[in-house]
């Protein structure tokens, strides 16, 4: 075999392993990044479960001061919400 075949078998071998290399790294990554993600999902799931629970209490809260004649521009200030959504509340607590 000429020596210039030999060289060319032991690049194609190199670039082959490098390429193996390269391939095992990225599939390493996604499996790293795939962890990541179901990672996170479980955060947003949790998260999204505890606003939920927070919002019960929240309404409960608006319901009774609005029921103490407490003014809705003050529920606005204190709660975050819009005045729609404050008196949506409201209407939704008296229609039960």
């Amino acid at each position: 075999m000429p020596e210039t075949d030999a060289v060319k078998i032991e690049a194609a071998k190199r670039a082959v392993a490098d390429a193996a290399a390269a391939y095992q790294a990225a599939v390493e990554e996604e499996k790293a990044a795939l962890t990541a993600l179901a990672e996170v999902k479980a955060r947003r799931d949790a998260a999204g479960e505890a606003v939920a629970k927070a919002r019960v209490p929240l309404h409960d809260a608006i319901v009774a001061a609005a029921a103490l004649d407490i003014r809705q521009v003050d529920l606005v200030k204190l709660s975050g919400y819009t005045r729609d959504r404050i008196y949506k509340i409201v209407q939704s607590s008296t229609v039960e």
